[in-house]
């Protein structure tokens, strides 16, 4: 989609959830902890800030086949204990906090120790951002080896350790077969791709019934634990009632629509469960009231740890525009063009389609030409048609102003495209600006012909001059006469 459009992410708790196979009991020996190191952090992560923080060096380290057994050791035992105690995570008399976490909790501690630890205010050891369409990102600057926790700007914290090195053997891998060094954060995007008649952005007459479509990639219900869809519209009301489809399936939602048309909200929760990593597509039409129609979407909810997601925090957001365009014409006489013609009556239609009628600002199809709204020239010798979507159109003088005549059908083409309007098809016609034509008009000889009656005019004063001519012929005739 052309026009602008925000998505955000929202990870997954990537760890261990009884990571204790691979671990032997935490001891005293440790490795060297300024061994330099690396994180590699894959996933969605456009957008995302992540940071780093070590929370264990590494002891004991026994590498098979690339393969790792090892001890952990806290860097800060007083604020990792009390995020061990916050999770509900026992831990016995001499134990080492991150040894219990690794050895005896469940997945849902180990998730509540990773968010206990973001608020503990740990020593930070690297930061890194994603660009634009990252999918791939390292923490290496202050990064050795050893136990960490790791935030992300947009997501849920998550816990991994680093590769592992002794004696000229690297382990990238627990002896239980989970990953050291890279993490792959699992992203269930709230994510809203908004479209008008197809397209990011558009364009359609004031009055027009036009189709929005917006389509939600569906999260993972084991991150996300509601979900809430809000529309948003200015310049047109809602013409029906949204539906929905999952995967082209149709689903029953339940919008609130509000009492003046203009915008609706949607409980999606009860559609997440067996839907992860599906397509749902609500679909609605609007009526346009105005030249300009701007269409905001927001997805939110909550996380599994009752964390709100919005625009700002992991949801998405989206926004479309319609807009419609005018054109003037100024009506003036051919051989004069500084006189303005008050008076010309033109028609409009779309080429080849339907004449057009203009009620309080809105564009509706006209039964024929006799219904079709007039549009008269002003003292300026201006008419404007205004709020017209792109496309070609015809338009016609019916009448011309007084003093002036129509030498047959008079019409010419008017093109709009994105704000700009091209004519052609008479060479009496010429555009102006991007917006803007000069119609001329041939005036009557001597103001006396009305509209449609040049012939008459010319074959009147014709006969006249004729008849001048046979009578002064007769008159020398007879003198001529007289004379012999």
């Amino acid at each position: 989609m052309t026009s602008k459009k925000l998505a955000a992410g929202m990870a997954a708790i990537t760890m261990l959830a009884t990571p204790a196979i691979g671990m032997i009991a935490a001891g005293t020996a440790m490795a060297d902890p300024t061994t330099a190191a690396t994180i590699t952090v894959n996933g969605d992560l456009a957008g995302h800030t992540l940071t780093a923080y070590k929370i264990a060096a590494y002891g004991n380290v026994q590498i098979t086949d690339g393969a790792a057994r090892l001890t952990v050791s806290s860097t800060d035992k007083d604020k990792i204990a009390a995020a061990a105690k916050t999770a509900g995570i026992k831990v016995a008399d001499g134990q080492d906090p991150v040894d219990a976490a690794t050895r005896n909790a469940t997945a849902a501690q180990v998730k509540a120790f990773a968010a206990a630890l973001a608020k503990s205010g740990l020593a930070k050891a690297a930061t890194v951002s994603g660009g634009l369409g990252a999918t791939s990102v390292t923490l290496s600057d202050g990064i050795t080896e050893g136990w960490y926790l790791v935030t992300d700007s947009k997501g849920l914290p998550v816990l991994v350790g680093t590769k592992a090195t002794s004696n000229g053997q690297t382990a990238t891998r627990m002896a239980d077969g989970n990953p050291l060094g890279t993490i792959d954060i699992k992203s269930t995007s709230l994510t809203v791709d908004k479209k008008v008649n197809g397209s990011n952005d558009g364009s359609a007459s004031v009055g027009s019934t036009i189709t929005y479509t917006v389509t939600i990639p569906m999260p993972d219900p084991s991150n996300v634990k509601t979900l809430s869809y809000k529309d948003t519209l200015t310049g047109g009301v809602f013409a029906d009632t949204p539906t929905a489809a999952i995967d082209g399936k149709a689903v029953s939602i339940s919008p609130q629509i509000d009492s003046a048309q203009t915008s609706f909200t949607v409980d999606l929760t009860g559609l997440l469960a067996g839907n992860k990593d599906k397509t749902l597509v609500i679909t609605y039409h609007v009526r346009t009231t105005a030249k300009t129609v701007t269409n905001d979407a927001e997805l939110s909810g909550t996380d599994t740890d009752g964390k709100v997601i919005d625009p700002a925090h992991g949801g998405g957001s989206d926004t479309t525009s319609v807009k419609a365009y005018d054109f003037d014409l100024t009506k003036v006489d051919a051989v004069s063009t500084d006189t303005k013609l008050q008076g010309a009556q033109f028609k409009i239609q779309k080429k080849d389609g339907a004449w057009l009628k203009q009620t309080d600002g809105a564009w509706s199809d006209a039964k024929d030409e006799t219904d079709a709204t007039v549009f008269t020239t002003d003292a300026q010798g201006k008419t404007n048609f205004t709020g017209l979507g792109n496309g070609d159109y015809t338009v016609k003088e019916v009448t011309a102003p007084a003093d002036h005549y129509l030498a047959g059908t008079f019409t010419f083409q008017a093109t709009v495209k994105d704000g700009t309007t091209t004519f052609s098809g008479n060479n009496l016609v010429s555009a102006i600006d991007g917006n803007s034509a000069q119609v001329k008009n041939n005036p009557t000889v001597n103001g006396l012909a009305k509209t449609g009656q040049g012939g008459l005019l010319l074959a009147g004063t014709a006969a006249a001059a004729m008849a001048a001519i046979g009578a002064g012929c007769a008159i020398a005739y007879r003198r001529q006469k007289q004379a012999d």
